[in-house]
């Protein structure tokens, strides 16, 4: 998927004008939006795992580097829930609100039950 996603952008690059580019460019933001999906996957296994700051450190990944993807809004909420889990309560408070702000109407679409 990476080595997809570095071909698209190299030809976006190297070839602008090209009949290509704007299909090249809608599989950009599919692969980008399945990469950032893959993470999300990854930060609820460690959740499950009770692996709980590394699950923080997988969801902080997705937001800086998968930003404006569907799986920024479940990010937050994982953080948050494992920002809880270790006692970090003014964390879990942030990124509840950053959620609720930027994402109003989110409800999680995933579970936590092993």
């Amino acid at each position: 998927m990476r080595d997809a996603f570095n071909y698209y952008l190299a030809l976006i690059d190297k070839f602008p004008k090209t009949e290509y580019t704007e299909e090249a460019k809608t599989r950009l933001i599919i692969l980008r939006n399945i990469l950032a999906r893959h993470e999300l996957f990854i930060a609820i296994y460690y959740t499950k795992r009770n692996a709980n700051i590394a699950a923080i450190n997988r969801s902080k990944f997705i937001i800086e580097k998968y930003p404006n993807t569907p799986s920024v809004p479940a990010a937050l909420h994982l953080m948050a829930h494992n920002y809880e889990h270790i006692g970090m309560h003014t964390l879990a408070k942030d990124a509840r609100r950053v959620l609720v702000k930027s994402y109003p109407t989110y409800k999680p679409h995933y579970n936590l039950d092993n």
